[in-house]
């Protein structure tokens, strides 16, 4: 995240991350990252629940 905000210039970082992704939340979390919102995205095989993760400059 270091690279986003500080070389890039970005305000924000997000990771979309499938509910049952327990390995990448475990991550997110690790790198101060909190969840912001849940949504469905639908694929061809139908509706699959995910996370919306967020870091915010300043906020870690």
């Amino acid at each position: 995240m270091n690279y986003a905000f500080n070389v890039l210039g970005q305000d924000k970082v997000c990771s979309i991350i499938k509910t049952d992704n327990t390995a990448s939340i475990k991550v997110a979390r690790s790198i101060g990252m909190e969840k912001e919102d849940e949504f469905i995205a639908e694929y061809y095989n139908g509706g699959i629940p995910h996370f919306l993760y967020s870091a915010r400059r300043g906020t870690l």
